[in-house]
């Protein structure tokens, strides 16, 4: 998300070519964008998996990491999105040391959501 605007934007860079930047104008308001802090275990929550479940019960999860492979880079943030009658219900987050924390009650409008663990 290059510009802070809630959906995904790509820059990649193919080999002995130039940047190429992808960016993403899609107007939807139906985003929740997750950051963790942990004090316990590594800052940024890194091997975490966080989990959000809609109204219907539909899953999607995304591994909090910084790389997947060569030259490659992932922002330490997870982003959801949902349509207008699948609005969040549940977050769930199973940290890299195997706690977990569960958050309930979440809008259905875009959030920029932190869940900080001391």
């Amino acid at each position: 998300d290059a510009d802070g605007d809630g959906d995904l934007d790509v820059l990649t860079h193919p080999v002995n070519g130039p940047l190429v930047f992808f960016h993403n104008n899609t107007q939807t308001q139906n985003r929740l964008v997750v950051t963790l802090q942990d004090h316990i275990g590594n800052r940024d929550g890194i091997g975490a998996i966080v989990a959000l479940t809609d109204d219907h019960g539909t899953q999607q999860r995304r591994e909090i990491q910084l790389g997947g492979g060569f030259m490659s880079f992932d922002a330490p943030w997870a982003t959801f999105g949902f349509d207008a009658e699948r609005g969040p219900s549940t977050l769930s987050i199973r940290w890299a040391d195997g706690m977990e924390t569960q958050i309930k009650g979440l809008q259905h409008a875009t959030q920029y959501h932190v869940t900080r663990r001391d």
